[in-house]
């Protein structure tokens, strides 16, 4: 199946709670996984403007999680500190 991103529905809105939300609201998601029809694998292109989180921190235990950056400079925050 092919995917045309620019077909894929453009999100801004968040379900993090109220007290988080302007933490990842200058972000813009398109969920290429569900456009595909993927049940099990999550694919979502998501931009980011400066200053703003793709997600809050978190961890999953029973699942990988993979970012791959295609232009611009990101941070990653783990128990270590910050990396980048």
């Amino acid at each position: 199946m092919i995917i045309d991103s620019n077909n894929v529905p453009q999100i801004t809105a968040s379900k993090y709670p109220r007290q988080f939300q302007s933490a990842v609201l200058q972000r813009a998601k398109k969920r290429l996984g569900d456009a595909a029809g993927l049940h099990n694998l999550g694919v979502n292109l998501v931009r980011i403007w400066p200053g703003s989180y793709s997600a809050l921190r978190h961890w999953h235990s029973r699942q990988d999680e993979l970012i791959y950056v295609r232009e611009g400079e990101v941070t990653l925050i783990t128990n270590w500190g910050e990396e980048g």
